[in-house]
């Protein structure tokens, strides 16, 4: 379709919406689609639809439907345990906005991190949802209001530039052209008659989206910083532009411009005393964004993000270009070619003074584990990692059997008793050269029990400043017993200490 509006429109904005409105109509698109018709189906009705109509609107695609089951079911919403199958149970375990958020930010990281629809959309998937973890990361910290529908209204502000970038991508590029001079909205008058937060309040406005929610796409009241008392709605609308002006500040960052705490400290003075929290709030405010972020892209089996944006408030390091091959993966590579040539002390080698970030920790186990299958003759392994939120322990990386039968469950905690105890509690390893003996036998866990069969059992304990933060857990050869070896031992105990610092970086136990 031509990017040209219907000439029967008479305003530069007019023939702007026109053209969005016809496009929506007769060219969808599959991922964008969704997350135009979850905004449309979920937002326009959030006053009166229904678990069921919730439920089949996630449910129409069998792929995003799997992975807001897989994020329901970690412990961080859903810290009981209960099993949730269906969208229906997680409403009922999780709560209607939390659900509806998780299906937004899934939506909205997929495009960000693999949609087709170029690079512009790619990056406005990625502003939406950082600003709306941040904006949700704020109501928190000021403990007031409510962060779930913030999260959705931070969102919707991106909603103008997400759809003109998708549907008129040549006149979106030209209106960003970072040649131009003048303010962004004076440009997009320019091009498009409105500004992208206009453009979302016409088109959410024709969906019927409820007046509270289109109350918040608007400019941020100046007088709202002034006053000494501001309305309730005065503290949401400076929230909102507080994070869609420091995610947009923050992608254009550069390393001498501190820590993101520093930089919020700083940015907050634009906004009077209403933000005057000091570092140490700031640095608990952005932690909770990076565990939100890392937990969805845990979930989507992301390892490492590629939007700049994400990336760095995911706590991965900026100045990685993380859409080319990360010293984590290419490393992996090899691995895969030469596990038993190049050894553990190889390994360690190529990959001492390096800084990586915690998203590389899952890429380095799986260059980590060939080579001890190899050295160890192990028949399975299983690399169980600590939760974000509670003490309890995931199996997120393993080969074998054994691993695709528990991947992404908690089934380690400090309340059971169990030979994995030792491991948690203190940071000890443990080898087992006959786990079916009956005085041990019991202290085995249930799930375990299938696999042992004439095996050896090696538990490696994963430390760092906090404790225990991992657990490898290694089944042996049944012909052969496991040998920990002292060759063995100098370079795997040097190895574990360097993924500790890869956790917390210059603090490993």
């Amino acid at each position: 379709m031509s990017e040209t509006p219907p000439e029967s429109s008479t305003t530069p904005a007019s023939r702007t919406i026109a053209s969005l409105m016809e496009a929506m109509e007769t060219r969808p698109s599959a991922a964008f689609t969704q997350i135009v018709r979850l905004i449309q189906e979920i937002t326009s009705k959030a006053e009166s639809i229904s678990v069921k109509e919730l439920a089949e609107v996630i449910g129409s695609d069998l792929s995003t439907m799997t992975r807001v089951l897989g994020v329901a079911n970690t412990i961080g919403y859903n810290p009981a345990g209960a099993e949730v199958t269906t969208v229906q149970q997680a409403v009922q375990t999780i709560g209607f906005e939390k659900i509806r958020n998780i299906a937004l930010a899934i939506l909205l990281l997929e495009s960000a991190e693999r949609g087709e629809a170029g690079t512009a959309c790619r990056n406005v998937a990625g502003h939406a949802l950082a600003s709306a973890t941040v904006a949700a990361a704020l109501t928190e910290e000021a403990k007031g209001g409510e962060p779930e529908q913030t999260f959705v209204c931070a969102a919707l502000r991106s909603y103008g530039d997400l759809i003109l970038a998708h549907y008129l991508p040549e006149l979106h590029k030209r209106a960003n052209d970072p040649t131009l001079t003048g303010a962004r909205d004076a440009r997009y008058r320019a091009a498009f008659g409105l500004t992208s937060l206009e453009v979302a309040r016409e088109i959410l406005s024709r969906l019927q989206l409820p007046k509270p929610l289109l109350s918040t796409l608007r400019p941020m009241p100046v007088e709202a910083i002034q006053s000494k008392r501001p309305s309730a709605a005065d503290r949401v609308m400076m929230t909102l532009d507080f994070a869609s002006r420091f995610c947009e500040q923050l992608s254009h960052a550069k390393p001498e411009d501190g820590s993101i705490a520093e930089q919020a400290e700083r940015f907050a003075k634009n906004y009077g005393n209403h933000f005057a929290w000091d570092k140490e709030a700031f640095e608990r405010l952005f932690e909770r964004v990076r565990q939100r972020l890392s937990s969805s892209g845990q979930a989507q089996g992301i390892r490492g993000f590629s939007s700049p944006l994400i990336q760095t408030l995911a706590g991965e390091r900026p100045s990685v270009d993380l859409t080319a091959r990360s010293p984590a993966a290419d490393t992996a590579a090899a691995a895969r070619g030469s596990a038993g040539e190049e050894g553990l002390e190889g390994l360690l080698h190529r990959l001492s003074g390096r800084t990586l970030g915690a998203q590389a920790l899952p890429d380095l186990l799986m260059e980590l584990l060939p080579m001890l299958h190899h050295e160890l003759r192990l028949e399975q392994s299983v690399v169980f990692l600590r939760d974000d939120f509670l003490p309890m322990w995931s199996a997120r990386v393993g080969q074998g059997p054994l691993f695709d039968s528990i991947r992404s469950q908690p089934l380690l905690t400090l309340d059971t008793r169990n030979a994995f105890t030792i491991c948690l509690a203190r940071g000890e390893d443990v080898l087992i050269q006959n786990p079916e003996e009956p005085s041990i036998r019991r202290y085995i866990p249930e799930w375990l029990l299938p696999h042992i069969s004439k095996r050896s059992l090696l538990l490696l304990s994963l430390r760092d400043a906090s404790g225990t933060y991992g657990v490898i857990c290694a089944l042996g050869d049944a012909q052969q017993s496991v040998s920990l070896t002292n060759r063995l031992a100098r370079p795997l105990q040097e190895l574990r200490a360097f993924l500790g610092r890869v956790i917390h970086p210059g603090k490993a136990a």
